[in-house]
């Protein structure tokens, strides 16, 4: 684990590839560097238990360990993949929709430029580490071990190469979230967020109108396919608008309210802000559905058919937690259906012939 650590932080810097393996990797050994450096030094010491070739092997891997450069990039790549770790996990909640997304894009990203200063607040170690004095005789601690091969030129290429592993990284998010950050119909998904309407003020009247065109232009296929009038749709955004800024500003199911109550008059606008409330973020949600059948359709239960499956994984995905599921109601109406305490599961079973004759020969 070591020795592919220590390449994936000295290595070949051209492309940048987030594990969360590696990330594991290094919360455990930071974790335990003191115990795994005192069992490095007394495996590599002259325990005649040990092979020799064994303590060569523990002596190489102790000498890594305690490198000042091997410490250094350890610290920055600890603080490095929580951002991506954070941002990964907070995309796959089924509650996020597409302005909490663009949000949540705009925050880890600002949290990665910010990793490119040399400030205490992302790491007090790796602040520590990376300004202390490197002059010829210094010693340098980290957590009361000594560190080797303490050198200036290990600490200006660390600085150089900081921004440029950060830099990698934005560009890769950047690359593979593209279309949430510079498509022109993602730029109009801000219209719902009822609380950043300008409710009040001057440009309150036009509010929202270039950004419903420019949805309405991109989803204009799917928005004829299922009937909508397209030129409709901002004379129906102006009046939920409107009646929203009067009545119901302050209540927070404003987006249900119209695709329940006032979707009969307002049908063509609530089709369209239904699709963006409907976008999918990413694919966590189907592949939860992936994991929720294989655990439901087992090898003993495989002649399941597909109406109880269906029932089975919309209770297992769309139902209520278990600490919020009270089972008396199921287990009384399970319990008041009439059965027979002797009826066979699955049907009267005939005895085989072969059965019958052992039975009349004995």
């Amino acid at each position: 684990m070591w020795l592919r650590l220590w390449k994936s932080v000295s290595g070949n810097q051209k492309e940048l590839v987030v594990r969360d393996g590696l990330k594991r990797a290094i919360k455990s050994l930071l974790m335990g560097y003191d115990v795994i450096v005192t069992h490095l030094e007394s495996m590599a010491s002259g325990e005649s238990s040990v092979k020799p070739v064994d303590k060569t092997k523990f002596k190489g891997y102790l000498t890594k360990l305690t490198s000042y450069k091997f410490v250094l990039y350890m610290l920055f790549f600890d603080a490095l993949l929580d951002p991506p770790a954070s941002f990964s996990c907070s995309i796959q909640k089924s509650a996020v929709d597409l302005p909490l997304a663009v949000a949540k894009l705009k925050s880890f990203r600002s949290t990665l430029t910010s990793l490119k200063k040399d400030s205490p607040d992302i790491s007090t170690e790796l602040s520590v580490l990376a300004s202390v004095s490197t002059s010829s005789g210094s010693v340098v601690m980290y957590r009361k071990t000594q560190l080797s091969r303490v050198n200036q030129q290990v600490q200006e290429a660390f600085k150089r190469n900081r921004p440029l592993l950060i830099d990698k990284m934005l560009e890769c998010v950047a690359n593979r979230f593209d279309d949430l950050q510079n498509l022109d119909a993602m730029k109009g998904v801000n219209i719902l967020s009822v609380p950043l309407w300008p409710i009040g003020k001057p440009d309150f009247e036009t509010y929202g109108n270039s950004e419903v065109s420019l949805l309405v232009n991109h989803f204009k296929v799917l928005l004829g396919m299922n009937g909508v009038s397209l030129n409709v749709v901002l004379t129906e955004w102006n009046a939920f608008k409107h009646y929203v800024g009067h009545n119901i500003q302050g209540n927070p199911d404003v987006w249900s309210l119209l695709l329940t109550r006032y979707r009969s008059q307002l049908e063509n606008v609530a089709h369209l802000i239904e699709i963006l409330l409907l976008y999918p973020v990413s694919n966590a949600t189907v592949e939860r559905g992936f994991s929720a059948m294989k655990r439901i359709k087992t090898d003993w239960r495989s002649r399941l058919n597909e109406v109880t499956i269906d029932h089975l994984l919309r209770i297992s995905i769309d139902g209520p937690a278990f600490s919020n599921f009270d089972p008396r109601q199921a287990m009384e109406k399970f319990f008041s259906t009439p059965r027979r305490p002797d009826a066979a599961p699955y049907g009267s079973r005939k005895r085989s012939h072969s059965a019958l004759d052992t039975e009349s020969d004995a």
